[in-house]
């Protein structure tokens, strides 16, 4: 008999996979201010593994920031999660709003963020 890893399991000649799901009620992202707008900056951001993303709401003014792609794909899998954005020393908390996805490619294309109190 030959030995499964304790995550996969057989069905016939099918394995049969189970995710576990480990809720965090906050993840921390450091991200840059993003200092230039439009398209072609965007497609930059996007050309060097980040992602465009705008934390508003609740009264204060938008922060528009770059946030680590492969760091954030991970933390929106988590609907409910707050982040905890850190820009130029400053935190915020925001939950995501929109998410904004690639057509074809399993790519994020622009996130939006709302403030959390």
């Amino acid at each position: 008999m030959e030995s499964h890893d304790s995550r996969h399991y057989s069905l016939g000649a099918l394995p049969i996979m189970y995710r576990v799901e480990i809720t965090m009620s906050e993840i921390k992202i450091t991200a840059e201010p993003r200092p230039d707008f439009g398209k072609g900056y965007a497609r930059r951001i996007r050309a060097a593994g980040n992602i465009p993303a705008v934390i508003y709401g609740n009264g204060k003014e938008p922060k528009h920031v770059i946030l680590p792609g492969h760091e954030t794909t991970l933390a929106v899998r988590n609907k409910d999660a707050v982040l905890v954005i850190e820009v130029d020393g400053e935190q915020f908390k925001a939950r995501v709003q929109d998410i904004q996805r690639h057509p074809i490619r399993p790519e994020l294309q622009h996130i939006d963020l709302l403030f959390v109190d």
